[in-house]
């Protein structure tokens, strides 16, 4: 199976962190990266096949 993981800037437009990113049956999969979304944006991760994935998020907010 493959994922998708992008960024949408609310405004209609995606940006892809990870194209076709694969993840194998009954293995979990890490992106070692971090993903910096400013306000409004959305974090989405698309599978190749339908409800066969559960997705893992942990996030830090910084606030001024």
């Amino acid at each position: 199976m493959y994922v998708n993981i992008l960024i949408d800037d609310g405004a209609g437009n995606e940006f892809y962190v990870a194209y076709l990113y694969p993840v194998q049956a009954n293995l979990g999969a890490v992106l070692e990266r971090p993903i910096n979304l400013n306000d409004g944006e959305i974090l989405k991760v698309r599978a190749s096949r339908a409800d066969s994935l559960d997705v893992v998020v942990n996030a830090l907010e910084f606030t001024p």
